[in-house]
């Protein structure tokens, strides 16, 4: 806070409602995209927005739960628990928390360099998949029928069924 200006709170209270007004519904989103109940999504936007305001160093960026990463993270937890049991959230929880000590330790020791292998077409392929997930996930939602199956190909089955 230091070199802030009284003047400036106008518009940071603005900024902060045009901030809230489009994370809000992104995080309950990602937070349906994991599995998990929309309250684990804006419980996650408190919790990382607090802790960057802490930690960060850009006066630019929001943080929040990721729409790209969230349904990778979801399969993965349901491989070893039942999406919807408290083993499944408490297995998120650690998956989360595992996740941001591994950033911060690449943080920490500088091994951003390591992103360099990652060629475009694989990032393509990666971004390419996240996105069809992502909509087959919403198909039930938007087309108001019910949705099930525990992959891509069974979603997209139940809802043409």
């Amino acid at each position: 806070m230091r070199g802030h200006r009284v003047s400036w709170l106008r518009a940071d209270a603005l900024a902060s409602l045009a901030l809230v007004a489009v994370a809000l519904p992104s995080q309950i989103a990602t937070a349906r995209l994991a599995n998990l109940p929309a309250t684990a999504g804006l419980y996650a936007f408190v919790a990382r927005s607090l802790l960057f305001a802490l930690l960060g160093t850009s006066p630019h960026l929001s943080v929040g739960a990721d729409s790209t990463t969230a349904p990778v993270l979801a399969t993965g937890v349901a491989s070893i628990a039942a999406v919807g049991s408290a083993r499944y959230a408490v297995a998120m929880a650690f998956t989360e928390l595992l996740v941001g000590a591994l950033l911060l330790a690449v943080g920490l020791l500088r091994l951003g360099w390591i992103a360099e292998f990652l060629s475009t077409p694989v990032m393509t392929g990666f971004l390419a998949g996240i996105g069809v997930e992502i909509i087959v996930r919403q198909f039930p939602a938007v087309l108001g029928v019910t949705g099930g199956g525990t992959s891509t190909v069974c979603r997209i089955r139940e809802v043409v069924g």
